[in-house]
Order: structure tokens, then sequence, then C-alpha cells
């Protein structure tokens, strides 16, 4: 055997045998919580253990947005340091080290406020006093309650009126206004009944936006492209149409070499409805809906294009639907909405030329479900292909038909007009967020 061979060998497995292990070091903050709201002084209480033998923790650092904050050199496998930050939300990192040279982190983002003293303070963070913003506009706050009982709930005043209430410990709502110029205040609430109120501020509402979605929404993308659509003719208001074909996977016309082709032929006025459903979600009160579509020549015949998002929830013990109903109608030149209650669609101020054919047009729709008891629906914006119109239009909503159960999700229906023309429509990249 070549003796200049087995060296290397034995070599390198000396190496393996002798290196050693890398440590592990666990770091454990058990306070504040990770998301946690926080005074702009509080103290960050953590733990850290090693893996490796005979070794012990012997330093800390905490570093807020990548700054050293607070440090010791220990040895200490605990902590509990006080830590300032200025008001806004933060990274912050929490790490130790080990006697092997080892180290282990945890990270949290937390939201600093003002400490509060005595009462209840409420920290308004959006909109900034004194600032031009889009409809709708952003209202987040964060109150504290310096006898520490727990908040219960908030309600916006705009120009002293109540205009957003939640029952819940944190702000974060999106209210639709007119162009103006307003005065507001938020009031906060605890457990006991008791609340405080932040100062009043201002703000000028110029032009709209296209709402950001919370941390928690959820996001249902390419529902074109999903399983498990419904459809029908009898339920679609109209005539009974004699076809309604539904195609998925269409490789042309696409965006994304997959859209989804909606058909209808019959006799004159006739209607036909196509829906997905996503699941219950009844908690969920702002929706964002996306979607494109394409039409063909036929389409100039078309009575009305319909466009849906929709929820059913219990209101108070009573399933409710919540339509958000949109359509073009060709017929009048307009945009509509829907009102459940009455079961009818109410003509809007903005027009609603016949869409150019053979080209893609982009849609986004805002709706809510609004007033305390969250037992409406408003309608905030619509954007097409880039132009955004303010509805700002609130409708009533009605009990569900007696057997049916939660659920959310997207309708699109086509309706014929007199000359009993068979339409088309593709739709792609079919997105539904709700929060």
């Amino acid at each position: 055997m070549n003796s200049k061979r087995i060296l290397p060998i034995l070599a390198v497995l000396l190496l393996a045998v002798a290196a050693p292990a890398l440590a592990t070091v666990m770091v454990t903050v058990s306070s504040p919580a990770n998301n946690a709201n926080v005074p702009t002084t509080f103290n960050v209480v953590a733990s850290a253990t090693t893996d490796a033998g005979g070794a012990q923790v012997t330093g800390w650092y905490i570093y807020v947005d990548s700054v050293a904050a607070w440090n010791t050199s220990g040895p200490t496998s605990s902590i509990n340091a006080s830590v300032t930050m200025s008001t806004g939300t933060h990274t912050v990192l929490v790490r130790a080290w080990d006697s092997t040279g080892a180290f282990g982190s945890q990270t949290l983002t937390l939201t600093a406020s003002p400490g509060c003293l005595s009462g209840i303070c409420v920290n308004v963070s959006s909109p900034t006093s004194g600032t031009t913003v889009g409809s709708p506009v952003h209202f987040t706050a964060l109150a504290q309650d310096a006898a520490n009982n727990p908040i219960t709930g908030y309600v916006v005043y705009v120009n002293n009126n109540n205009v957003y209430r939640n029952y819940i410990s944190t702000l974060d709502a999106w209210v639709i206004l007119n162009p103006g110029t307003y005065s507001f205040y938020i009031r906060a609430w605890d457990s006991t009944g008791a609340f405080g109120t932040s100062p009043t501020y201002s703000v000028t509402v110029s032009g709209t936006v296209i709402p950001t979605p919370s941390a928690n929404a959820v996001v249902f993308n390419n529902l074109d492209d999903a399983t498990g659509w419904g459809s029908c003719t009898d339920c679609a208001g109209g005539k009974l149409a004699s076809s309604w074909p539904m195609t998925q996977n269409v490789a042309s016309p696409s965006r994304d070499g997959a859209s989804t082709e909606f058909q209808i032929t019959g006799q004159p006025y006739s209607d036909a409805l196509w829906w997905k459903k996503v699941g219950a979600y009844s908690d969920k009160e702002n929706f964002l809906w996306e979607w494109w579509f394409y039409l063909p020549a036929s389409s100039t015949n078309a009575q009305a294009l319909e466009y849906d998002a929709f929820q059913f929830a219990p209101v108070n013990g009573t399933m409710t639907e919540f339509m958000f109903g949109t359509q073009c109608n060709y017929a009048v030149g307009v945009w509509d909405g829907w009102n459940q209650q009455t079961g009818s669609w109410v003509h809007t101020s903005f027009s609603c030329p016949k869409f150019s054919t053979g080209v893609w047009h982009h849609a986004i729709l805002f709706a809510q479900r609004v007033g305390d008891n969250r037992d409406q629906v408003r309608y905030g914006n619509l954007t097409i292909d880039g132009v955004t119109t303010q509805w700002n239009l609130t409708e009533p909503t009605a009990p569900t038909p007696a057997g049916w159960t939660a659920n959310t999700g997207v309708q699109f229906q086509l309706d014929e007009n007199s000359t009993g023309t068979s339409l088309q429509e593709w739709v792609d990249s079919v997105k539904l967020t709700i929060w």
C-alpha cells in the first residue's frame, strides 16, 4: 500500500475529530412580545443557554435598528434591561455570547409610544397633523392605560362626527373622506368604561389612494385558476341562457399564460353568473379586489358587465349578505352599485362608456363593511386602467336566504341586451385581499 496516500487521509480524519463542534446559543425574550406596543422606555427580559460543555453565557447586546442600545459583559444567563427608543416602529435585536465565542439572537418588531402617567393616553401615529393625504385616510393610534386596564375600543371623530369605531385594543383603519380640510381626534376606552382623548389635529384630503393591506391580511392570488367555481343562469336575474360555459387555462388571450373565459348564449336579455368562494372569514371588513379583463368586439352588445365581491357573515346572530356589487351599465353609460335591501342597482354619477375591445383592462375595487355594528356596505374607490374614482357610496345589507352559511368570494356576470348577441369575456390575475 502506498504510505504517501495514507498520510493525507489520516491527517484529514484527525482534523475532523479534533475540530470542536460549533456551540448553539439559544436566546429567549420573555418580554416584550414580538409586535408589541411599548412605551418609549421599557424593559427587555431575556435568558440564554449554550449547549457547549463547560461554557457559560458571558455577554449581551441589545440593538435598536442596528445601533447598540445596551450591553453587559456578564457573565450572566439572563437580563432585565431598560431600553429607550423614539416614538415609532423599530427592529430590536437581542444577542447573547458564550465563552466559546458563539452567539445567538432573537429579533422583535416593537412600536413605541410615549408613556402614560395618568388616565388613558392616546397616541396618534397616522395621519400626521397638518398634512395632505389621499382618501381613504389611514388612521392609526395606540392607547395606554396608566392603571393597566385593557384597552377595549376606539372611535375616530372627524369634525366631531363618529366616522369609525372598533372594539379591539388597537386602531388601524381606512376611512373614506371627501376632499376638504378636517379636524379630527381619536378616543379610546378601557375595560372599566373610562376613556381618553387625543389632541385635536387637522388633515387635508385631496385625491385618492389604494389602501395598503394590514400585516394580517389574507390574500387569494390567481382565483381565475382555482378549482371550485360555480355558475348559474336562473339565479342571475334575467332571462335564462341556453349555455354559459366557463373555460380555464386559456393560453390566448392571457396575461400570465392561463386566463379564464366566460361565455353566454341565449335569448335576448339572458344573464349568467360565475362565482368563486374562498371561505368564511367573517371577521374581515376590508376588501381589495383586483382583476384584469379582456373583451371581444361582440361585448359592445352587452346590457351590462358585472363585477362583485361578497361576504356572508353573522351580524348580531343574523346571517347577513354583504354584496359589493358593481356593474358597468352599458344601457345607461354609468357605473352602478348594489342595494342588497331592495335588490336593485343604484346609479352613480360616474360614467362608464363601453370598454375598448381586443385589449386587457385593469380594475381594482376597494370596499368595506362599515357602521358601528359593521352592518352596511361602503363602496370606496374603483380604479380602471389607472384612473381612480371615489364613490363613497353607502348601501344597506339584508339577511341571506335561510340555510346559507358564512363565506366570502368574488363573482362575474354577463348580461345580454335586446339583440341576444352571444357574449364572451376573459379574466386573468384575479386577486382578493381581505383584512
